[in-house]
């Protein structure tokens, strides 16, 4: 196999314009090992040091976060072409995830003292310990907070850390690593680090680290999950999503709020979303309706462009004026054009959109329609991310109907259930195969800061966000605590009859949790007994 040659200097380009506006030395692939062990060095007291101190100088990092994060947004601006707002969206999440940990992590961490029955006079501690070094591999699309999140999450349970953000967004990695050297007096700098470049440099942290943090493509992480696995090491994966959302109302109002949502779920930050909406099942009464009042919201609202950043130091504010901007990736949109070619071709209708504007770098919001679940099958459309502004909308006959649909793919990061009967939406929620279900409205799983966000199927293993997320980068060590068995227990462990009762009694049916109670007493007298009798025997014959 060819291998491609990596740049020594990254270029950082702003995708709505194509033009460099700066650039940032990569990482020699070599020196990452270097970076590892020094982050492993720091650690050593970083991990020694308790909970309440660890999250001590995270929050110092939050607060400086609040002060500063405008540059930061820019950076994201100008690495990305979001509008300025859905930058903004990004130092939220950290900012509510981080303040989430360090309310948190320390009584998540806490050591648990635990006793048997079977182990009378024994304690158990059972201690979450830090894995080590945990590499997190950052993707494109959120880089801000895809990498700070598991970041400050694992740097809590008391690892350090190696950020890569993707190399397409270089210019926020540059950000990130000033950010860490700069705000709360530079604490975190010497456990959470920052490198550079591409798969190259991605290789030497796997070769090298305790964990891995992958947020990125199928084919990407399985590759991550096996080096680390060959290593006898974990991985944390979210490998994408084909979000389903699902229609089942048939009234006007609720028809005109789930368009509104799907809207939105699809088309926020231009499709480029692992939990954005990629497909849409409506039950047959309303699909035409709905279909009508999605396309009117779309047209009226969705737009796609991207207006000049402002002048250093002048504030944003205001509206954004587009809801979205350039594929940050531009071979992205060579995919998306195939897919929805590939759709029109089978068959399916066009709504609104289909083409490329910003001078190419952009897709505009799309909407297809596809007559209905078999017509759909096989459809690079319905069968692969697309992360890109399109929506394809098929009708069903009913809501076991769309649940079938939904569940009939090998994604399962999120879906989504329009219904105005909260009871039965959360039945229909209960029914979807997806790491996270949201009842009329979209993407709450991914930023609500108590809960676990992650997939099944081939969105990935493992979870970041919560308390799960905390404790997915720990292990346990269990210590348990006695003096030794006694004279008793050495007696009744050699015993057959003894143990075959223990046996019946403590685990053989509903009354077990009596016989134990009698069964101990009673075969642990027999045994006293016979252990007396001998000691008074071996006594006199002394």
């Amino acid at each position: 196999m060819a291998v491609t040659e990596e740049p020594d200097v990254l270029q950082c380009i702003n995708p709505a314009t194509g033009v460099a506006y700066a650039s940032h030395p990569a990482t020699p692939a070599d020196s990452v090992p270097h970076v590892v062990e020094d982050v492993r060095h720091a650690a050593v007291d970083w991990a020694a040091s308790p909970p309440s101190a660890r999250v001590a100088a995270i929050a110092a990092f939050l607060d400086d976060l609040a002060r500063h994060g405008e540059g930061v947004a820019a950076a994201i601006g100008a690495a990305t072409g979001k509008p300025p707002a859905t930058c903004l969206d990004e130092l939220l999440v950290v900012a509510m995830a981080g303040r989430h940990v360090v309310g948190h992590a320390a009584g998540w961490l806490a050591e648990e003292v635990r006793y048997d029955a079977i182990a009378p006079g024994r304690r158990a501690i059972v201690r979450r310990v830090p894995l080590g070094v945990v590499a997190v591999l950052g993707a494109y699309n959120f880089p801000f907070n895809l990498s700070l999140v598991p970041a400050l999450s694992a740097a809590a349970a008391g690892n350090g850390v190696v950020i890569k953000v993707s190399e397409v967004v270089v210019g926020v990695g540059v950000a990130i690593e000033s950010a860490l050297a700069e705000w709360g007096g530079g604490a975190l700098a010497p456990i959470i680090r920052v490198v550079h470049g591409g798969a190259a440099v991605g290789r030497a942290l796997t070769d090298t680290v305790d964990h891995a943090v992958f947020v990125g493509s199928v084919r990407v992480g399985r590759a991550v999950a096996a080096a680390m696995a060959a290593r006898g090491k974990g991985a944390t994966l979210e490998l994408g999503g084909k979000d389903p959302a699902l229609v089942v109302d048939t009234d006007a109002a609720a028809i005109a709020s789930a368009a509104a949502g799907v809207a939105r779920g699809a088309f926020y930050n231009g499709g480029q979303m692992c939990v954005g909406i990629e497909r849409c099942y409506v039950v047959a009464p309303a699909f035409d309706a709905f279909v009508d009042t999605l396309v009117k919201d779309v047209r009226t609202r969705v737009k796609a462009g991207h207006a000049p950043p402002p002048a250093p130091g002048a504030h944003p504010g205001g509206v954004d004026a587009f809801t979205y901007g350039p594929a940050i990736c531009h071979r992205q949109l060579v995919h998306i054009e195939a897919a929805v070619t590939e759709a029109i071709a089978a068959g399916a209708t066009l709504h609104t959109g289909g083409r490329r504007t910003l001078d190419g770098r952009c897709y505009e919001p799309t909407v297809l329609t596809l007559p209905s679940v078999e017509a759909a099958k096989g459809l690079k459309l319905m069968a692969e991310e697309t992360f890109g502004p399109v929506l394809p909308i098929i009708p069903v006959p009913d809501e076991d109907a769309a649940v079938a649909a939904a569940n009939d793919s090998p994604f399962g990061l999120g879906a989504y259930v329009w219904c105005s009967d909260l009871v039965r939406a959360e039945a229909i929620g209960r029914r979807l195969r997806c790491g996270g279900v949201v009842t009329n409205e979209t993407v709450l799983q991914a930023v609500i800061s108590s809960v676990p966000f992650g997939g099944v199927g081939i969105s990935g293993l493992g979870r970041v966000g919560g308390r799960e997320g905390c404790l997915g980068m720990t292990t346990t060590n269990t210590v348990i605590v006695g003096r030794g068995q006694t004279s008793v227990e050495k007696a009744w462990l050699a015993n057959y009859s003894v143990k075959w009762r223990l046996l019946r009694a403590m685990y053989g049916g509903r009354w077990a949790a009596v016989g134990a109670i009698w069964e101990t007493i009673r075969h642990g007298w027999a045994v006293f007994r016979r252990w007396w009798r001998g000691e008074r025997t071996k006594g006199k014959s002394d």
